[in-house]
């Protein structure tokens, strides 16, 4: 999470590192914006769901019905297999 040194916090954003020095390189986040806090997590929704509790906010509530993760299950499937997915 990153915001401006010294700003009022007009926003926010939950973003991986490339994707914020991305950006920074177009105007969309200025140079001067800090770490928050770093969140490791397995699924964008753990992610929110962290962001939530570290913000105190209301508990995040994912849209929709829960689901496997299609791409964690060829993950994990790859792992078992030697790196074959089927």
């Amino acid at each position: 999470m990153v915001g401006g040194h010294g700003e009022k916090w007009e926003a926010m954003t939950l973003a991986t590192p490339d994707v914020v020095g991305e950006m920074m390189d177009r105007g969309l986040l200025s140079r001067s914006a800090l770490l928050k806090f770093r969140i490791e997590a397995d699924t964008i929704e753990e992610a929110k769901a962290v962001q939530h509790i570290k913000m105190g906010w209301p508990p995040f509530r994912p849209n929709g019905k829960a689901a496997p993760c299609p791409i964690t299950r060829r993950v994990r499937e790859s792992a078992q297999t030697g790196g074959k997915i089927g």
